[in-house]
């Protein structure tokens, strides 16, 4: 009965993500036609992390909550993209984010996060230290896509590489490089901004 679960759950989750991940190319379809060409869509995923049923006991899965930015005749807007509601975009917005990725493309594009790392006591008489690199299968993680049509740059990275310590002794030799680079920034910056929005709820026709 559990594994039935456990794959119902799976099924869920997936048919969520294809849903929503539809509804935001569809959006940003439209507006192509409209004439905008660059995009940044923000999206924090949680494993497992699903939010209480609203009032239409619709079930909002958070780790499927995109924020896609655009930019039109040098401004800039937003919408919010979930797998339960429409709302309307906040327009002629002043965003730090936006501006930051806009104005670092290049170094954005080559940079990468380095994994959690920590260094391990050899073996035998001459005991050099040896550099260990984590992975986990389970974590949390920012992703930001930039899309013109030129270039999409994709920049995706782990929350676990930021961890200071690793198993509460061992330092992680990353973490002040990790902690540093634009990426983590604006990605951080992201988190921040659109925590801070209200989206009003598109009204149906």
């Amino acid at each position: 009965m559990c594994k039935l679960l456990i794959v119902f759950f799976i099924f869920i989750c997936r048919a969520t993500f294809a849903q929503n991940e539809v509804r935001l190319y569809n959006t940003i379809t439209d507006l192509q036609q409209q004439g905008v060409d660059t995009f940044l869509v923000f999206n924090n995923y949680t494993n497992g992390d699903i939010l209480p049923p609203t009032a239409q006991n619709c079930i909002i899965d958070a780790n499927e909550i995109f924020f896609l930015y655009w930019i039109y005749k040098g401004s800039a807007s937003v919408i919010r993209i979930d797998n339960c509601y429409a709302y309307q975009p906040i327009v002629n917005l002043q965003s730090a984010f936006v501006k930051g990725f806009n104005e670092n493309l290049k170094k954005l594009n080559k940079e990468l996060i380095k994994p959690l790392t920590y260094l391990q006591p050899g073996k035998g008489k001459k005991k050099k230290w040896n550099r260990v690199n984590v992975y986990v299968d389970h974590s949390s993680y920012y992703s930001i896509q930039y899309i013109t049509p030129a270039n999409t740059i994709r920049k995706t990275y782990d929350l676990f590489d930021l961890q200071a310590v690793y198993d509460d002794s061992l330092a992680n030799e990353n973490y002040k490089y990790n902690s540093n680079t634009l990426t983590v920034k604006l990605a951080n910056l992201a988190a921040a901004e659109t925590r801070g929005f209200s989206f009003m709820l598109k009204e149906k026709p």
